[in-house]
């Protein structure tokens, strides 16, 4: 006759409270991202930024590259470059980036 195995019903328990466990804290890694996400779509400069057009967009994002680049390459150079310059990469960035003429 075989023998029966006898069981704690204590060590039967620590799977199912990992396992509870892991539900809870995918619980609350659902919440955290949902409530960052409501955060981030109520932000003034996202709802801003959906609102503009496409042109917009760039001529922002050129302006922004345009001193980025002048004071990397003041730095790099060591000496000032004109802005007109500067204007001009960020702009063929942008063309490269967009793959039309900005």
């Amino acid at each position: 006759m075989p023998r029966t195995k006898i069981v704690n019903p204590e060590s039967m328990r620590a799977p199912l409270d990992a396992q509870i466990a892991g539900i809870e804290y995918n619980r609350q890694a659902i919440q955290t991202r949902l409530r960052m996400r409501e955060k981030y779509e109520s932000n003034g400069e996202v709802q801003r930024n959906r609102m503009m057009t496409k042109e917009e967009r760039v001529r922002n994002a050129i302006e922004l590259q345009t001193k980025n680049i002048k004071e990397f390459n003041d730095f790099k150079a060591g000496r000032d470059t004109t802005m007109a310059a500067a204007e001009k990469k960020a702009r063929e960035i942008a063309s490269r980036a967009l793959g039309e003429k900005v």
